[in-house]
C-alpha cells in the first residue's frame, strides 16, 4: 500500500507556481536545531537557490550551529538565537525578524519557538510536515505508514511551493559543509603535532550521543580500535562534545594500553568547535559514528562513513547519502523502533538493538568503505 506523502503546507497567501516563483527575493528559512537537522537544510537552501537565483536567503539558527552555515553560499546572512537569552531573546529576534521586509518564511522547525518567531513574517509562510503523528504509530504500535516516506531532507524540500517542478530523482540530497583553507591547514597542523602524519591511516570515531541509547557499547568501540591499528595499521581519532569527554577518554586510554601506543588513539573530544572538527574528518580515510550530528558532519565532509544505528529506523529520514556510507543496525527486532530521538536507557531492559551489533559487523563495513575509497583514490 502507498500512501501520498505532503511535506508543507501554506499557512498564507496563495498557490505559488513556477512562473511566481522568481518574485521571491527576500526569504527566511527557520531551523533551530540541532547540528544534523541545520546540515539537511542544506539541500533545500542549493536547490532553493538554484531555482529564485536572485534571492536574499536568511537563516535563523541557534548560535551554538550558526558556524555550520557559515561559509555556505546560498546563504545570504545567519539570524543567531542564544537559549540563553530566553523569552526576551526570542522576542527581540522575531521584531527584528519582522522588520526584515520577508516576502516568504520557510519554517523547517515548526517547533514553539519558530512558530512564535515566523508569526506575522512574510506574505508567504510555509511548514514543513513531520509526520508526528504516523511517527507516533510507528514507536508507539510499530504501525508503519512512513515505509514509502521521503527522508528529511527532501521533506524539506517538498515545503517549496514549486517543488512539483523540481525533479527530486535527480537531487542527491548531498550535505553542503564548506571550509576555508586556513582551517583545513590548522587541522591538518594539529595532527602532526600529535603524531599523526598525513599517510598515516586516520579513522575517526564518534562514539557519543544526546541519549544513551543511541551510543554503540563502549567496549565495541574499543575492541573496533584495537582492529584498526593491529589489523590496518591505523590509528583512531576521537571526535565528540564536551559531554562526551569522559567516555572518550576511557576508550581512547583503552587503545592505547591495548596497543602500547599513545599515537594508537588521540582524543580531541571536547577540544574543537563543529567547524574544527569538520576540518579535522578531511584527514580521516573514514568515520564510525553513532546516530548523531557528528555523522552529518561527516556526511558533508564526504567521508567514507560507518553509521551504527540502534533504537532508531531510516523512516525516519536521518540515514546518510548511500554513496559513501554503510549503515550497521540490527534488523528484525520487533520493538525497533522505541524512540525517534533514543532515550536513557532501553524501555524494555534488554537493549538488543546495540548488543547484538558485533564488533566484528563494524569492522567488516568499516573494512569495506575504505577498500571503496582505496579505490576511489587510485582511480581519480
Amino acid at each position: 500500500m502507498k500512501f501520498n506523502f505532503k511535506c508543507g503546507k501554506l499557512l498564507s497567501g496563495g498557490v505559488e507556481t513556477s512562473q511566481r516563483k522568481i518574485a521571491l527575493n527576500r526569504i527566511l528559512v527557520i531551523r533551530l536545531s540541532s547540528i544534523g537537522d541545520v546540515l539537511l537544510v542544506t539541500p533545500f537552501l542549493r536547490i532553493l537557490k538554484q531555482h529564485v537565483p536572485n534571492s536574499d536567503v536568511d537563516v535563523v539558527v541557534r548560535s551554538e550551529y550558526a558556524e555550520l552555515l557559515r561559509w555556505n553560499p546560498n546563504v545570504h546572512m545567519t539570524h543567531e538565537f542564544d537559549v540563553r537569552s530566553g523569552w526576551r531573546g526570542l522576542l527581540s529576534l522575531r521584531r527584528k525578524l519582522r522588520d526584515g521586509g520577508y516576502t516568504a518564511v520557510y519554517d523547517l522547525h515548526d517547533s514553539l519557538r519558530s512558530r512564535i518567531l515566523r508569526s506575522w513574517i512574510g506574505s508567504r509562510r510555509y511548514v514543513v510536515n513531520k509526520f508526528t503523528f504516523r511517527r507516533l504509530l510507528l514507536v508507539r504500535f510499530k504501525i508503519n505508514l512512513l515505509r514509502n516516506a521521503p527522508p528529511v531532507w527532501q521533506r524539506y524540500v517538498m515545503t517549496l511551493p514549486f517543488y512539483r517542478d523540481i525533479d527530486l530523482s535527480r537531487e542527491d540530497g548531498e550535505l553542503d559543509l564548506p571550509l576555508p583553507a586556513n582551517l583545513l591547514q590548522s587541522a591538518r597542523e594539529r595532527l602532526a603535532d600529535l603524531g599523526l602524519k598525513e599517510s598515516s591511516l586516520i579513522v575517526g570515531f564518534a562514539p557519543g550521543a544526546k541519549h544513551n541509547t543511541k551510543m554503540w557499547l563502549e567496549e565495541r568501540f574499543v575492541e573496533l580500535g584495537y582492529f584498526v591499528v593491529k589489523e590496518l595499521n591505523g590509528s583512531v581519532v576521537l571526535f565528540g562534545g564536551k559531554e562526551d569527554s569522559s567516555r572518550c577518554a576511557r576508550i581512547a586510554r583503552e587503545i592505547q594500553k591495548l596497543s602500547h601506543s599513545e599515537t594508537a588513539a588521540i582524543n580531541l573530544c571536547g577540544e574543537l568547535s563543529l567547524a574544527q572538527t569538520a576540518a579535522t574528518m578531511d584527514y580521516c580515510q573514514a568515520i564510525v559514528s553513532n546516530d548523531t550530528g557528528l555523522m552529518h558532519i561527516a556526511s558533508a565532509r564526504k567521508r567514507p562513513l560507518v553509521a551504527i544505528f540502534g533504537p532508531t529506523v531510516r523512516e525516519f529520514g536521518f540515514f546518510p547519502n548511500e554513496a559513501r556510507s554503510l549503515v550497521v543496525q540490527r534488523s528484525g527486532l520487533k520493538c525497533r523502533p522505541c524512540s525517534h530521538i533514543g532515550t536513557r536507557s532501553c524501555p524494555h531492559g534488554h537493549f538488543k538493538c546495540m548488543r547484538e551489533i558485533s564488533t566484528e559487523m563494524v569492522a567488516q563495513a568499516l573494512s569495506k568503505v575504505l577498500s571503496v575509497e582505496t579505490q576511489s583514490g587510485r582511480n581519480s
